[in-house]
């Protein structure tokens, strides 16, 4: 373990300097070992530097050289090193078998950084297959992330990423699940039973307020995914409804929350259901009729007066919030 920690200090401070014995580390780093001993090895110290941490010196070995290359990690020269070393290693296959490493873990990190490339992600689906039955939750997650970055889509994968959730359906978090809807949205890819798990998990084994903690946008998504689909689920509804609240619909970006309302209440029209927190989705256009166009302000009037009809109200507006009477 300390040998490690110094390797990882090495490549953090040096500069273009030789580090063969970071071409073995990297190599144990890529045959898999348990997800919670990510941190302990060197070459996952790097990743995250490169990935996640901007404006901050970051540094990756390149197996093909035996040198540690040091750049921005926000900068264009550093984003082509994880490219060139991404490729090397997946791609080419220099060090490693790719059927051989960790995938949801390198495929994230990768995917973070902005390396996308398909015959990549076309390794990664083919060497992940035969493991994702047995993947856990975060496993699953971040790795639909990814190929959602990536705009792959692999029918086989997704069909067994929907049979894990549908296993573990109790165990996933709702924020998970979130993020999983997502891109089977963004791919038009669903089945009833995986619609079914998904309201189940949310509604029946995740805390009450989840919902609360998660984003509008996030929420906005998965109600457009049931309605899409055709698939009406009540319990879930009122679960997600509790999401949206002027607190939730402030944090989004002007764009973000326009995305969000409109999709929000088409779903919400959709399935004939107004709860009474869409008294901040409908004041969120309201306050802000300059960034809507006039027919979609003709959307959310029909919402509207829906909604008033069915709460038996009528929403007026009050100073710079909706409030209903």
């Amino acid at each position: 373990m300390r040998q490690a920690s110094r390797l990882a200090l090495s490549i953090r401070q040096a500069g273009n300097v030789e580090a063969a014995s970071a071409v073995p580390a990297m190599t144990r780093q890529f045959s898999a070992p348990g997800s919670h001993e990510h941190h302990e090895t060197p070459l996952s110290k790097v990743m995250p530097t490169v990935v996640s941490i901007p404006r901050k010196v970051a540094c990756l070995a390149l197996g093909a050289t035996k040198k540690v290359v040091c750049g921005l990690a926000s900068s264009g020269p550093s984003q082509n090193l994880v490219s060139t070393f991404a490729n090397k290693v997946i791609v080419e296959e220099n060090l490693v078998n790719v059927a051989e490493i960790d995938v949801p873990f390198w495929s994230y990190w990768l995917s973070s950084a902005g390396f996308t490339s398909k015959d990549a992600f076309v390794k990664f689906a083919e060497a992940v297959k035969p493991k994702v039955a047995a993947l856990s939750t975060s496993d699953i997650t971040n790795l639909t992330v990814a190929f959602k970055r990536a705009n792959y889509y692999d029918k086989d994968l997704f069909t067994g990423i929907e049979a894990n959730v549908s296993a573990n359906f109790t165990k996933f978090e709702t924020e998970q699940l979130l993020q999983i809807v997502a891109t089977f949205d963004a791919f038009n890819h669903s089945s009833v039973a995986f619609l079914d798990d998904v309201a189940d998990s949310i509604t029946y084994c995740n805390h009450y307020l989840a919902p609360v903690r998660a984003g509008a946008d996030e929420l906005a998504t998965l109600l457009t995914y049931y309605a899409k689909n055709g698939h009406e689920r009540a319990d879930l509804l009122a679960t997600v409804a509790r999401g949206f609240s002027e607190v939730s619909l402030g944090k989004l970006s002007a764009a973000q929350r326009k995305d969000t309302v409109l999709s929000a209440l088409k779903a919400f029209q959709t399935f004939g259901f107004y709860p009474e927190s869409i008294e901040a989705v409908i004041g969120a256009a309201l306050v802000s009729p300059a960034e809507y166009s006039a027919e979609e302000l003709k959307e959310v009037e029909a919402v509207k007066v829906a909604a008033e009809n069915a709460l038996g109200g009528e929403f007026v507006l009050i100073q710079e919030g909706a409030h209903g009477h």
